[in-house]
């Protein structure tokens, strides 16, 4: 069974609404005593304009303190217009969900005729045969949209979540505030002959595999089918992504899945879905499981890697993706900041973007990642590039990026009314001062280099990382410092027992800032070689982030980890790219000594 963790405790609202009932009493006695006290030391008059000071103070609040947050749709509707399509449909048990669809959603936009509100009655409705008749018709015209009410006290979303958990696969299921919000398509399953295997250490993927073989970029689901088996039983969250062959995530959804109570062994079998978006660029994708340990507050914590490897993606099948034949509204794209009036030039509209906002603070080295929405407006437009420029108070550039990100899928192969999600990614240089910058962008020309009018997309605050440049003091000393590349010196560590694993700590002395951004990788290894434990990620010391982009000449960094070692395992550590798994070489007093350090052997 796919399920999502539940949403927070929510604050009790509306208490307000009780007192009226005493209102009118309340009002009476109040008036009467006014009245009667009029004529002495003002006293009437006082407690009038009390009163009075009282109810304005009432009113002010009552009309500027949010309520019923937990039960907003609006967010909840975006998400069902912008991953549905005209057939899918829109499950409602109370009529306020059809009204609320309707006041929220667009309604004059001749594109967007779908999902459809399908309300299973005007009164009071339980299980029936017309229910499930309803459910079917739904599923035999596209996918169904599920805004599950669970807080209303009906047993009826649960019945009918079990009737599309055995008749149906599961593309979305995401608390937004008090109500669930599932997704269900009738989607072929594959054929388990194009299976694929992974393990994960905590659980193994014994089959996967995926259909169709092709889909449109227009909102398609793609059917996967996941036998998992329960090696170690706990609380993990899954994701099914869509990954271009550079490793780029392009389409995500998770579930979370509680594996605590089941024995060593055990077989679950999922029926899922992901959605090939609008506007994703046409071309061959992959499609991959990861698998994560739930934190604290059941989100996503740590990625578990494939056994053997630094990978967290495991393939489990090919897909490619095409220009949908009929053109899709624009409203089936994700854009947190549209474009007040679109940017048109030669036959290409900027509609908008999403990306990084001024709150809260981006840190000074990271990178800087955003999606522009492109639409075509002729057929075939002319090809160029684009460019996207971080400007600060004075205008002037400190970062950016130029050129086409899509090279397989230039603008030249755009038809009219075609929707495009267009993905830039630089970083900000880690010596920038910390401020509000302009981000903005444009078009290119190829040849001439000439340049559109820059376009406003909005403001990034950027913030510099505290350096600090006192050596510290380890616990243990290197008798010489190890030298990964040419940014960076190890030159001692701590390492204390902590519960059943360890704290380490790594003393580094920096050479220069790196780019792009490596890990820092520490394996607890037999004397085999073989990781039996390790703790690898973005460096991150005891007062937060420190991307290796961010890193200052000169700087003494104390990074920490923690690790699951056990008793008789040798320690080494290294720095590697996160995206290509290449390890920084290491030198000792100027000789080669491989792609990582021994920091301590048992």
């Amino acid at each position: 069974v796919v399920r999502s963790a539940g949403p927070a405790e929510p604050v009790r609202e509306g208490g307000e609404r009780l007192l009226i009932f005493a209102l009118p009493y309340g009002s009476l006695l109040l008036a009467a005593g006014i009245d009667r006290t009029w004529k002495y030391a003002y006293a009437g008059r006082v407690a009038l304009i009390l009163l009075l000071t009282a109810a304005a103070g009432g009113v002010f609040t009552f009309y500027t303190t949010p309520r019923y947050s937990e039960h907003d749709y609006r967010a909840l509707l975006r998400e069902i217009v912008q991953q549905g399509r005209n057939e899918d449909a829109l499950l409602a048990i109370f009529p306020w969900q059809v009204g609320y669809w309707r006041a929220y959603t667009p309604q004059d936009d001749p594109l967007l005729t779908g999902p459809t509100p399908r309300l299973l009655s005007d009164g009071a409705v339980t299980w029936s045969p017309a229910v499930q008749a309803s459910v079917d018709a739904a599923l035999a015209a596209g996918a169904l949209w599920f805004p599950e009410p669970l807080t209303f006290g009906s047993t009826l979303p649960a019945e009918i979540e079990a009737y599309l958990e055995e008749n149906a696969s599961n593309l979305e299921n995401r608390w937004y505030g008090a109500t669930r919000l599932t997704a269900w398509a009738d989607l072929p399953t594959p054929e388990a002959g194009a299976s694929q295997q992974a393990d994960f250490g905590a659980v193994q993927l014994l089959v996967a595999a995926t259909t169709p073989e092709s889909v449109e970029a227009a909102n398609q689901p793609i059917s996967a089918q996941l036998t998992w088996q329960v090696a170690e039983p706990t609380k993990l969250n899954i994701s099914l992504r869509l990954l271009d062959d550079a490793g780029s995530i392009w389409s995500s959804r998770d579930y979370a899945v509680d594996w605590s109570s089941l024995t060593p062994g055990a077989q679950e079998t999922h029926r899922v879905g992901l959605i090939a978006p609008v506007g994703l660029p046409p071309g061959a994708y992959t499609v991959a499981v990861s698998v994560a340990r739930q934190d604290d507050r059941g989100e996503r914590g740590d990625a578990l890697t494939l056994t053997g490897s630094d990978k967290v993606d495991a393939p489990i099948g090919r897909v490619t993706v095409v220009a949908p034949v009929e053109v899709q509204s624009a409203a089936r794209l994700p854009i947190r900041t549209p474009l007040a009036t679109p940017s048109e030039q030669e036959g290409v509209a900027l509609l908008g973007f999403t990306g990084p906002d001024a709150a809260p603070p981006m840190l000074a080295g990271s990178e800087l990642g955003l999606t522009l929405f492109l639409q075509s407006t002729a057929d075939t437009p002319a090809a160029r590039s684009l460019y996207v420029s971080l400007l600060d108070a004075q205008g002037a550039g400190v970062a950016g990026y130029t050129g086409w990100p899509l090279p397989n899928y230039p603008l030249s192969l755009l038809t009219q009314g075609e929707l495009l999600r267009v993905p830039v990614r630089f970083f900000a240089p880690g010596a920038l001062a910390s401020g509000d910058y302009r981000l903005v962008a444009g078009f290119q020309d190829e040849e001439s280099g000439a340049q559109s009018p820059a376009v406003t997309l909005g403001t990034v605050r950027i913030e510099q990382r505290r350096a600090s440049f006192e050596r510290g003091a380890p616990a243990v000393s290197l008798a010489t410092p190890a030298q990964f590349g040419t940014h960076a010196r190890l030159y001692g560590y701590g390492y204390e027992p902590d519960g059943d694993g360890a704290r380490v700590r790594l003393y580094w002395e920096i050479v220069q800032p790196l780019l792009p951004p490596h890990h820092i990788f520490v394996h607890a290894d037999t004397v085999d070689g073989v990781t039996l434990a390790q703790q690898d990620g973005p460096p991150v010391t005891a007062a937060g982030p420190a991307p290796s982009g961010s890193w200052q000449p000169g700087e003494f960094l104390i990074t920490e980890h923690i690790i699951q070692a056990p008793t008789g395992t040798t320690i080494k550590v290294g720095l590697y790219d996160p995206v290509t798994l290449v390890r920084l070489p290491v030198t000792i007093d100027g000789v080669a000594a491989g792609d990582s350090v021994i920091l301590r052997e048992e």
